[in-house]
């Protein structure tokens, strides 16, 4: 979801961590989001910005053998934040899912997971996470419905048939996973204009991206030398 805002700093930021977030530049990712945080704090995409970008460096921690429990509890309190500032986005709700399964909490994970499509039901993306969530803990047939609900809603949403083709296949179902692959190759064919038109909607401009490079080396050295609790002075 876009949180609504007027505040061209904050979307131009905010759009750079997204960037960085499809990059995999998860420090930089963080930087962008913390910074558009000090912009504006009462936005919640804000908070779940950042809590996503802290799930993510959690999950690389944990694959590492380093330790991700102060980062999964600290991306938990930005969740909780913003569901203050927003509790009907089922954006935050499938995040703070996500974060409470890598917590072990499996049973309110999936709970966030469900109530995420109970307050957004027409969004196709929320159906495929909560499938995710569910098939990753062997619930296999709630997955294959939710995903079916996915592309019921979006019939383009390539990852919601390929995970569909792989739970076909574990149960030897022929027949879907020919219907899988087809539908999988006829969206492959429409692919790169799609990606396309995505690069635009969260293209910065060159000169834009420039500046804001420019800010964020300043922005990155205040973060790592400010004390606990202390507010970064405005870069200009």
């Amino acid at each position: 979801m876009e949180w609504e805002t007027r505040n061209e700093e904050f979307i131009k930021w905010n759009a750079l961590g997204r960037q960085f977030l499809e990059e995999k530049d998860l420090y930089k990712a963080l930087a962008c989001f913390t910074w558009a945080l000090e912009i504006d704090p009462e936005n919640p995409g804000a908070w779940n910005n950042k809590a996503c970008v802290l799930g993510e460096l959690a999950e690389s921690e944990a694959s590492e053998g380093g330790e991700a429990k102060e980062l999964l509890e600290e991306a938990l309190e930005y969740c909780e934040r913003a569901i203050q500032l927003d509790p009907e986005d089922g954006e935050i709700w499938s995040n703070k899912g996500k974060i409470l399964l890598l917590m072990g909490k499996k049973e309110e994970g999936l709970d966030c997971y469900d109530h995420s499509t109970l307050i957004d039901p027409d969004n196709p993306q929320l159906w495929l996470l909560r499938g995710l969530a569910y098939e990753s803990n062997e619930y296999f047939a709630n997955a294959l419905r939710y995903y079916n609900k996915a592309v019921e809603l979006e019939p383009g949403l390539r990852e919601a048939w390929m995970r569909k083709y792989y739970l076909h296949a574990r149960w030897d179902e022929q027949f879907d996973m020919l219907k899988c692959m087809d539908m999988l190759q006829e969206i492959d064919a429409r692919r790169m204009g799609e990606e396309e038109e995505k690069k635009r909607y969260y293209s910065l401009n060159r000169e834009d991206r420039m500046k804001l490079l420019e800010m964020l080396e300043k922005i990155e050295r205040a973060l790592e030398g400010r004390a606990a609790g202390e507010r970064v002075e405005a870069v200009r």
